[in-house]
């Protein structure tokens, strides 16, 4: 569990996912680099039910959850949403209609419920995949919690700047994302 001063400040948040996801696999040296990761992402605030994303949009960053929830809304109807897990153990499946798993969406025109496939919590990963393969998005991010969502956003400009001016954040940050994509893998048990 972090620290209430990590909570605080976005930047100690992120500094601990990277550390709490790859704890064994992070040498003394390499720890004490992930705090030089500040100036490659980018902190955004979302208000509760604001989407961060939305699907067949073009995939120009990818997203860790600092604070709140990030929901995924299935848009699957009559079916039962996929159960997913995230590498962090951040998502959450959802399996029944209960309130739990029902999101109040809010277009400034029509007020609904829809169904939630899926929660990213404080060190969820999300958009990565898209980002990755350069194709339109599969899916919508909204924020989720009463509070909204902060996340740190990575762009492929601050991955390229990070590439070239801080191999060693970049490396781990890659360490982190192929980790988080094998779980996901591993953990993905898909309905079709």
């Amino acid at each position: 569990m972090p620290s209430s001063e990590s909570t605080n400040h976005p930047h100690l948040q992120l500094t601990y996912i990277f550390l709490n996801v790859l704890r064994g696999e992070l040498s003394e040296e390499e720890k004490e680099v992930v705090d030089s990761i500040q100036p490659y992402y980018e902190e955004a605030k979302y208000r509760p039910g604001e989407a961060v994303f939305v699907k067949n949009t073009h995939p120009d960053a990818f997203f860790i959850v600092l604070q709140g929830s990030v929901a995924v809304p299935s848009d699957r109807k009559g079916s039962t949403p996929l159960m997913i897990r995230s590498g962090a153990g951040t998502v959450q499946s959802t399996q029944s209609l209960s309130s739990s798993n029902l999101l109040r969406m809010d277009d400034g025109h029509h007020k609904r419920q829809v169904s939630v496939e899926s929660f990213h919590q404080a060190g969820g990963i999300f958009g990565y995949c898209d980002f990755l393969l350069e194709r339109y998005r599969t899916f919508d991010a909204v924020a989720a919690s009463s509070d909204g969502a902060t996340v740190a956003m990575f762009t492929r400009a601050n991955m390229n700047a990070m590439k070239k001016d801080n191999p060693p954040v970049y490396a781990i940050t890659q360490k982190l994302l192929l980790r988080a994509s094998l779980m996901d893998l591993a953990n993905c048990t898909c309905n079709n």
